[in-house]
């Protein structure tokens, strides 16, 4: 069974049909790997990339305070519903459509269980 895909999304527009590239981060990494993703991030807003992510980690969230300040938009995959309010520190990037919020749950859901994983892969056509 092939879903339908149900995105919501907020700010930004339409997302971006460019390259993207994914930003996974463990919770716990070493130092050496924390200073090489600030690098990572300071090359990407200068290299036209899109940048999507959960933004769950430690180090993620360090990455969304810094890539939102890039041209290109970030896209940033909330694991529950959409946003009722937007964090006061990525409101402007959001607004000028640098920062793009996109779920597959319903507004209702503010924490994502497996069955809403399972849920939301059907739905967005993720798994068969």
């Amino acid at each position: 069974m092939t879903g339908i895909a149900t995105l919501a999304t907020y700010g930004g527009g339409a997302i971006p049909a460019i390259s993207k590239l994914a930003l996974l981060c463990s919770v716990r990494c070493p130092g050496k790997l924390i200073l090489e993703t600030y690098d990572l991030c300071q090359r990407l807003l200068a290299g036209g990339v899109t940048v999507i992510s959960g933004f769950h980690s430690p180090m993620e969230k360090e990455c969304l305070t810094i890539l939102p300040r890039s041209p290109n938009p970030v896209i940033w995959c909330l694991a529950r519903g959409m946003l009722k309010i937007i964090p006061a520190d990525l409101k402007a990037a959001v607004d000028n459509g640098r920062l793009v919020l996109v779920t597959p749950f319903p507004e209702k859901v503010r924490h994502v269980t497996v069955t809403h994983l399972w849920f939301g892969a059907h739905i967005t056509g993720w798994i068969g």
